[in-house]
């Protein structure tokens, strides 16, 4: 028992339990009790001890290799795809030097391991770096054409000492100390293997929470550009860990060699082996590395006892399928205030733009589309018809992988999955399609729509998953189906009716069109795949393909009209799943079989890449991406074809995002420019724009024109200007976060354009963003360690500026330990600024100053500010108040459209009201009352009438007791709000005060913790989004407005607001 406030009779636990050993040891005892439920659980009685400990050789190496997964991933926000196959190159290098040249044991290991680490390190400076500023799907993407490189890099060793690694494992001087367990041999390889999994798991934990190198890396998971502008070495982290995941990995399949062996030379090994390794990458969330020991541990202890139970077979890849899907339906969604840093879509889609009414109807263009579609239809027809009969037979291999590609063009180009396993789906649309017509006796083309049929039940099963599971989240999940489908469910062990027990033949179409000639059934193919493609773009046309956009780009902007998204992307996936069951019944046909090696997951990732190669947002594209590579692939062997199609994803990310097809289109409008040569377009279209300097922009986007801005030592500036004038940019490109594409940036003498800005940070130059600057992951203190980055060395700057900081902002000195996250939205701000204080600036540059702060809060950092200014420091202030620039800057320098209007002193302001109204709507002039110009609100108007001719005196929409938690933090507490019909309420207060929260809880996007939303009455606290708008609540997201359905007039409510000092007070009905 304890007294409050007296420390000294509080019970405390003993410091022992805080040291890491212990800790470690109570979590191997908590994982031996969760082992041992497992195993009574899930294996059979019959399994014997032995060959369960004999798991946790093979867990060991799932959890190394998944602490490299969560590594990058917590580093770099991306899984590596490449990640297993890296850790192959090593161990076949490693079994080879052993092997062919005799190497002793101890320095083939550590060369072994040491080539994974420099592949890792080469893959990452000179292909992944490359990707840096891109989406990190993208960036996932990239390394499935890393792993291809690597794949072949393996088949090169493997050639270069003539021999091929056996299956079977290979003899060290360890191999000789073993010993039995219930009949099962162990031997020190084994004994090894389970013991380095622990101490790498202690080594990586302590070195990410306890040292100013890992809290680093995790702030530049968190914010890249933020850590940056922090002075952080976030391309060096990336680096870092990269290169520590790559040895891990090596170090896994080099020390499992021994025991179980590697085989090279064959084609991707990367989809099965990293299957185990997501698993429990997934069980961990990617996050916990001890979870991941435990789940290793776990899983390849369920591995091998049912490898035991069942003599060998693959039921264990069902099992990790059925584990993926669940750990990550089971995950929490996101409920923080922060923006998620993860791509949820795919984002690489560059459209082909189509031409204008007008450029159509040139006659140049006309003919010349013409022309090329004949010509186009020519070589398709008559090619095959001269090629040799096993030519042909190929041609149709490669418009059967065309359809895949087209149903690839509707789950990603157009709903934005990455699906790897299309070919588990192909698969079952094969098996369907060929057990019904060769074993039943159906008709061939009915079977064929059976079997499409069948692709569409499972792609919408896997659609619904797709729900919570997005991005490359789902890659992982369709990659483990494909794994299963091609191992589990095309085993006639387990599924003997799935599967044909007769050759699967062509068939005579209505007894007149025989399909066994070769030539014959190219023409029978590519008529289904021109049947497939006109109906995927005739769903683009049609409102549920419109849906399937809107929801890739912005699914709760979506929602928010009213889109239900449920329906519209399960007929995605339906038709998806359909054109590619309809495929798998085509390739059944054409390859007289249905054999698992034709469905190999390498098989979906090569399709993947080269729908991504022609461009995945376009059917023609992706059908140009197939003919090309396929085509030329088929005549090489499996290791050269990875190399070419691992090579053709990563150039056209590279160089061409939107694939082959954007390029093509690129090419058609340079040529119709010039045959429209002197052609305009009808009066009302524009003209293309043309700058004839650019200083800096977003891609096309020109932001500042010729911007020519001095800022004097020691001086404070304000920097004003109109939404989107190019202030926050002018900003970006001095710190470096972007680069100028005009013009110089000079600091204290020195040209710094282009410099990195890590490297402006340690130069001296601090960025205060706009809007939340925090590291959402980190906790407070967290984030103010990292803020101390360039001066982590000095211990005495550091206590000073974070006692300077928790001085000014003291709500930040309750929530130390809280993460950011859970901050509300005016604290993230404080925070941000905090951050500021501890960097010790030279040069710091503030983002909207006053922004979501309340005013004793302003006055504050006003204060601060000027201390700041006192010691010699330059500031630059972007500010929306004139007041506070008046307050705080002596000189104001306007910009407009990226120009600068006025630079001189901020009080001369006051006499420009043309500049002042831009961006300020109705200022007042000097001799204008400012109380004359608070808004008042309207008479009543008469009663407002419902629809239905029914009184609309009651309340449209209401709240009552309102309450909603963020990690611990009340956002909004017991809150009760009523809007009446015809009413215009206007919802005031700083950041943090709960606006948004009120607006998510009203709207549907966030559900309660407590309390009613009522609508007319009626009960709507568990509608979704969607369903509220369609019903009343309209929410435009971008100015966070809620507007009710009614046939009613409007009147206004004003509610209370602070007078401002510069003029009218006024308030709207946006947050």
């Amino acid at each position: 028992m304890s007294r409050t406030g007296d420390p000294g009779l509080t019970w405390r636990p003993p410091a022992v339990l805080d040291h890491p050993a212990v800790q470690a040891g109570a979590w191997a005892l908590g994982a031996a009790l969760v082992l041992v439920v497992v195993f009574h659980l899930l294996l059979p009685r019959q399994v014997p001890y032995g060959v369960l400990l004999y798991g946790l050789v093979t867990g060991s190496t799932y959890s190394l290799t998944a602490i490299g997964l969560i590594l990058v991933y917590r580093a770099n926000r991306i899984i590596n795809f490449a990640l297993a196959e890296i850790g192959v190159f090593g161990a076949v290098l490693f079994e080879n030097l052993i092997r062919a040249s005799g190497w002793p044991w101890p320095a083939a290991l550590v060369v072994g391991v040491a080539a994974a680490g420099a592949a890792g390190l080469v893959l990452e400076l000179a292909l992944a770096r490359r990707f840096f500023d891109s989406s990190r799907l993208v960036l996932s993407v990239a390394t499935i054409g890393m792993a291809q490189l690597v794949a072949f890099g393996e088949y090169a060793v493997a050639r270069a000492f003539s021999g091929q690694p056996a299956s079977a494992g290979l003899h060290t001087p360890l191999s000789d100390l073993h010993f039995q367990i219930t009949g099962v041999v162990f031997n020190g390889n084994t004994v090894l293997l389970i013991a380095v999994v622990p101490l790498v798991a202690l080594a990586l934990g302590a070195f990410l929470r306890r040292t100013d190198l890992g809290v680093a890396t995790r702030a530049s998971a968190e914010n890249t550009e933020r850590a940056a502008l922090l002075g952080i070495p976030v391309r060096r982290l990336a680096t870092v860990a990269w290169v520590v995941a790559a040895l891990l990995a090596g170090l896994a399949t080099v020390l499992r060699s021994p025991v179980v062996g590697v085989v090279s030379g064959s084609t991707l090994q990367g989809p099965t082996l990293l299957l185990g390794a997501l698993t429990v990458a997934v069980l961990a969330r990617f996050e916990n590395i001890r979870v991941a020991v435990v789940a290793g541990l776990a899983v390849g202890a369920i591995d091998q006892g049912l490898y035991y139970a069942d003599r060998g077979s693959t039921v264990s890849n069902i099992v990790f399928v059925g584990l993926i899907i669940v750990a990550l339906l089971l995950q929490p969604r996101r409920r923080d205030r922060s923006d998620d840093p993860e791509a949820t879509s795919w984002e690489a889609i560059d459209v082909v733009r189509p031409l204008a009414a007008w450029q159509r109807r040139l006659p140049a263009v006309r003919w010349g589309r013409l022309g090329i579609w004949t010509a186009v239809a020519a070589v398709v027809v008559a090619l095959p018809a001269i090629l040799t009969p096993s030519r042909v037979f190929l041609a149709s291999d490669v418009v059967v992988y065309a359809m895949v590609a087209v149903s690839l063009v509707v789950v990603t180009g157009w709903s934005g999955q990455i699906s790897l396993g299309q070919f588990g789906i192909v698969a079952i649309g094969a098996a369907v399609a060929a057990r019904l017509s060769a074993d039943v006796g159906w008709d061939f083309l009915l079977a064929l729509i059976l079997g499409g049929a069948a692709g569409a039940v499972v792609s919408m099963v896997l659609g619904a998953a797709a729900f919570r599971i997005r991005g490359f989240l789902f890659a992982v999940t369709s990659l483990g189906f494909a794994v299963a489908v091609s191992s589990f469910f095309l085993n006639a062990r387990f599924f003997p009716y799935l599967l044909p027990t007769h050759r699967p033949e062509r068939p005579v179409l209505f007894g007149q069109l025989d399909l066994n000639g070769e030539l014959a059934y190219f023409y029978f193919s590519l008529a289904v795949l021109a049947l497939l493609v006109l109906a995927v773009a005739a769903l683009r046309r049609t409102r549920t393909g419109r849906v399937l956009i809107a929801m890739r780009d912005n699914d709760r902007a979506a929602r928010s009209f009213g889109i239900g998204r449920i329906t519209s992307q399960l007929m995605a996936f339906a038709l998806s799943g359909f054109v590619a069951g309809v495929a798998g019944g085509v390739l059944a046909a054409h390859d007289h079989a249905v054999s698992a090696s034709a469905f190999a997951p390498a098989a979906s990732i090569a399709v993947f890449s080269m729908a991504v190669i022609g461009g995945v947002g376009s059917l023609l594209g992706a059908v140009l991406g197939v003919v090309l590579v396929r085509g030329v692939t088929l005549s090489l062997t499996a290791q050269w074809a990875q190399l070419t199609t691992g090579l053709g994803l990563l150039l056209v990310l590279l160089v061409f995002p939107g694939g082959l097809g954007r390029a093509v289109g690129v090419a058609r409008d340079a040529l119709v420019r010039r045959l429209g040569h002197g052609a305009a377009p009808p009066p009302g279209v524009p003209a293309d724009a043309a700058a004839p300097t650019l200083d800096a922009s977003f891609g096309p986007v020109q932001v500042l024109f010729g911007v020519d801005l001095e800022v004097r030592e020691g001086e404070m500036l304000a920097l004003l200007g109109t939404n989107g004038a190019g202030k926050s940019t002018l900003l970006r490109t001095v710190a470096g976060a972007l680069h100028a594409t005009g013009g110089t940036v000079r600091f204290a003498g020195q040209d710094i354009t282009g410099t990195a800005p890590e490297r402006t940070a340690d130069m001296g130059i601090i960025t205060v963003p706009g809007g939340r600057g925090t590291f959402p992951g980190l906790s407070v203190a967290e984030n103010l360690r990292v803020a101390g980055w360039l001066h982590r060395r000095d211990q005495e700057h550091l206590t000073r500026g974070l006692a300077q900081a928790l001085d000014l902002f003291p709500v930040l000195a309750d929530r130390l330990s809280q993460t950011a996250a859970t901050l509300s939205g005016g604290e993230q701000q404080m925070l941000t600024l905090a951050q500021a204080l501890m960097a010790r600036p030279a040069l710091l540059m503030i983002d909207e100053l006053s922004l979501g702060l309340a005013p004793a809060v302003v006055e504050q950092l006003v204060q601060t500010l000027r201390l700041i200014h006192a010691r010699g420091t330059t500031v630059i202030v972007v500010e929306q108040s004139v007041n506070v620039a008046l307050t705080v800057c002596e000189r104001a320098v306007f910009l407009e459209r990226g120009q600068v209007r006025f630079d001189g002193p901020t009080a001369a302001l006051l006499e420009r009201p043309d500049l002042l109204r831009a961006v300020f709507l109705d200022v007042p002039t000097p001799t204008e009352d400012a109380a004359d110009a608070v808004p008042r609100a309207p008479a009543p108007t008469t009663a407002a009438m419902m629809p239905d001719g029914r009184d609309a005196g009651g309340p449209a929409l209401e709240g009552r007791r309102l309450s909603k938690s963020y990690g611990g933090i009340r956002a909004v507490d017991d809150m009760s709000l009523v809007v009446h019909h015809g009413e215009i309420l206007g919802l005031i207060g700083p950041n943090g005060a709960g606006k948004t929260t009120v607006f998510d809880l009203l709207s549907g996007f966030t559900p309660p913790d407590g309390g009613r939303v009522l609508m007319g009455g009626a009960d709507i606290t568990s509608w979704s989004p969607e369903h509220r708008a369609r019903e009343g609540p309209w929410r435009p997201t971008v100015t966070s407005t809620c507007v009710i359905r009614c046939r009613a007039s409007w009147r206004c409510r004003w509610l209370a607001t602070p007078r401002s000092r510069c003029g009218r007070a006024w308030t709207s009905c946006s947050s």
